[in-house]
């Protein structure tokens, strides 16, 4: 069975320009990451901003930068259950 791929290694794989802040990823919003978004499972979360840096659009997608959450050491479980406390949260 083959593993399915996070939002991270999909942008990655492809190419996709990211940046990042904390556990926060972020794209500029373009045809293929408007597709690639557009199927993301929680892209009822997602953000688009402004930068102040380069006047683009970009996706800001919440807890996805995988690199965080490897260097903070955390399973995948604890990953998820992290990620939903502060959804949660932020809907409060």
């Amino acid at each position: 069975m083959s593993k399915k791929l996070s939002i991270y290694e999909q942008l990655t794989a492809d190419g996709h320009r990211i940046d990042n802040h904390e556990s926060d990823l972020y794209t500029p919003v373009n045809s293929a990451s408007v597709k690639l978004l557009k199927a993301y499972e929680f892209f009822c979360n997602v953000k688009i901003f402004k930068s102040n840096i380069d006047n683009e659009l970009w996706y800001d997608i919440p807890f996805a930068y995988d690199p965080f959450w490897i260097k903070a050491n955390m399973t995948f479980k604890e990953n998820v259950n992290y990620r939903i406390e502060k959804l949660r949260e932020r809907s409060h």
